[in-house]
């Protein structure tokens, strides 16, 4: 099977919570980290000082190929992957990510736990169990492997036509709605035998939705909010202080190959070394894969207006030398306490 398609990872140093209570008192009131992936030092708050602070990314269809075997050899092990959206639009359509099934059995295939989420625009509590009964019918398949919740993405389309921006401009949607809304997904996430969770910045936790009305409910949180520092400001504050998760800005992640038709990696074929197009590779390995085309050009440049190099046969295996550097994840902290386990790795799907 095809095992590398895009996953828009956006990495996550994802933060587990070490006490199920907030707001008892700690020895420290705030500690730093500094990211792996750009260097940068980042300010938690104290309540999570005894947590183990872990690396995680999410990935989607927007945000290019990966290579799960290269983002398990950067210590990352936790992934979440989205599988459907509502589009925005008055009709509200549900839809599949297409890069969902790949990504799936490649982010199994190199071992790493996994999570799902589903982006929502929904307006009323029906709409939001649809989507949840949406999300459980594709991951039912995968249930054993699925060891981190399913979130409920909750945020505005951010333009004037989206449904849900124009239901909170009309009023006829409020804060206790969209509190409902959250709630119904995630009680449908639990009753299939699943943890649940749910993601949107910090202004939405406060504006838009009662986060201790849904962390009460035993959901966990997944908060968006691009700072350097989750202690300043006043979104975290008393009661709010309950995420594990915090997605803190974007980075280029090495493994991650971008749009699939224009992704060039350098390779290295029976000693000649080129670029191919990424999406005829399939990996199997952090730096090795295989071509998925016969007679696949290893060009001089990474471009097809370059002489072609060698023709490389359907299976033939080739040794990744590099990954292209335009491509931009999302990073989080995880918060981590060992509730979440550990996988064991599926068998893997491809053969030669």
């Amino acid at each position: 099977m095809k095992k590398i398609f895009t996953l828009s990872i956006s990495l996550i140093l994802v933060i587990v919570l070490i006490s199920g209570v907030i707001g008892n008192s700690y020895a420290v009131s705030s500690f730093t980290t500094k990211s792996q992936f750009n260097g940068a030092s980042y300010t938690h708050y104290g309540d999570y000082s005894s947590a183990k602070v872990k690396d995680m990314i999410d990935v989607s269809e927007h945000n290019g190929l990966i290579n799960f075997y290269k983002i398990k050899s950067l210590g990352i092990d936790d992934v979440i992957i989205r599988v459907g959206f509502r589009g925005y639009g008055s009709s509200g359509s549900l839809g599949e990510d297409k890069y969902f099934y790949d990504n799936m059995e490649n982010a199994i295939d190199a071992g790493l736990n996994i999570g799902l989420y589903f982006y929502s625009q929904a307006l009323n509590v029906d709409e939001a169990k649809a989507e949840a009964n949406y999300s459980i019918k594709r991951a039912a398949q995968y249930k054993d492997y699925i060891n981190l919740p399913i979130f409920y993405d909750y945020e505005f389309a951010g333009v004037s036509s989206g449904r849900l921006d124009k239901a909170w401009r009309n009023g006829t949607i409020n804060k206790t709605k969209m509190t409902n809304n959250a709630i119904a997904f995630c009680d449908t996430i639990k009753n299939a035998g699943y943890k649940s969770g749910v993601y949107a910045s910090a202004s939405f936790f406060t504006s838009q939705l009662d986060t201790s009305k849904i962390y009460n409910a035993g959901n966990e949180i997944w908060n968006a909010y691009y700072t350097k520092n989750s202690t300043s400001g006043s979104y975290w504050t008393n009661s709010h202080r309950v995420y594990k998760y915090w997605q803190y800005g974007g980075a280029n992640v090495q493994g991650s190959c971008g749009a699939p038709d224009l992704a060039w990696l350098k390779v290295k074929y029976n000693g000649v070394t080129g670029f191919v197009l990424s999406s005829y590779i399939d990996f199997t390995g952090a730096t090795s894969g295989f071509s998925i085309s016969d007679g696949l050009n290893l060009r001089k440049g990474a471009g097809t207006g370059y002489e072609s190099l060698a023709k490389i046969p359907f299976a033939g295996k080739v040794t990744i030398v590099s990954y292209p550097t335009n491509t931009n994840t999302d990073v989080n902290f995880y918060y981590y306490t060992g509730e979440s386990g550990t996988v064991q790795p599926a068998k893997p799907s491809f053969s030669l």
